[in-house]
């Protein structure tokens, strides 16, 4: 198959892929987008820790990044970090969100960057990642107007085979905040990348991976060392914003 047929196809996956997730969603009466204060794009300070209010109290788990989509801002990161990996007695399911979650909060260590959302949005059929299906895993809280945050776009389309990539967000070891790799795998069920170095990917789950634009491609769930390099696997950014689509609407 060409490329540009493969690329046709790509987006009639994702087109079918998002009309199916609206078309399911479960409909309710989402207040009106808040409007935070956007300070600007840059991909190293719309990153933030985060931290959750729970029904037991604060905890903190992976990262999280700030994106502005449909003419509201929302705070995004992995839904596995709602289980066991971050330190919760199991996986809560994407309909126990909202009553888990009554919001949650962030800052970024470069600049005066402030994150305060809503409670968590029904995701609908959000889990944690499965096997090779990545792209469910997905955590969506909205973003509230006493914020102060830096914004990114998320893509419209799929990387290509070969693109260079950068994890934008806090990697113990390093006092660096973007991290280079190279797109190796691409489908609407997850993105697979290779660090040029190798990094400790551990408490990354979360953190965005950005194009040479700055503009969000997926969002980092972990990943290893295979054959001698550091791999990423990630949940693809046309995807996350079907499920914004469906949980915002």
């Amino acid at each position: 198959m060409n490329q540009t047929s493969a690329g046709n196809n790509s987006r009639a996956n994702l087109e079918s892929f998002c009309e199916e997730a609206i078309n399911n969603s479960e409909s309710t009466n989402r207040p009106q987008p808040e409007a935070p204060t956007i300070l600007g794009t840059s991909p190293e300070q719309a990153w933030v820790r985060p931290s959750f209010k729970g029904p037991d109290g604060r905890f903190g788990a992976g990262t999280a990044f700030v994106v502005s989509q449909d003419n509201a801002v929302f705070l995004l990161t992995a839904h596995h970090l709602f289980g066991p990996a971050g330190g919760l007695d199991r996986e809560y399911r994407w309909s126990e969100m909202p009553n888990l979650v009554s919001g949650a909060s962030g800052e970024n260590p470069l600049g005066k960057v402030s994150v305060i959302t809503g409670k968590a949005l029904p995701v609908k059929g959000a889990r944690g990642m499965q096997g090779t299906q990545l792209n469910a895993d997905l955590a969506i809280f909205p973003v509230q107007s006493e914020s102060q945050v830096h914004a990114m776009p998320l893509a419209q389309t799929l990387p290509q085979v070969g693109d260079d990539v950068w994890l934008v967000g806090e990697v113990i070891g390093s006092s660096e905040y973007r991290h280079k790799a190279v797109v190796n795998e691409v489908s609407k069920e997850g993105i697979y990348y290779r660090f040029d170095n190798k990094i400790e990917l551990r408490a990354t789950s979360g953190a965005p991976i950005v194009d040479a634009k700055g503009q969000v491609v997926a969002m980092n769930l972990g990943g290893g060392e295979y054959q001698g390099a550091i791999m990423g696997i990630g949940n693809p950014a046309p995807v996350m914003n079907c499920h914004l689509q469906a949980a915002w609407h």
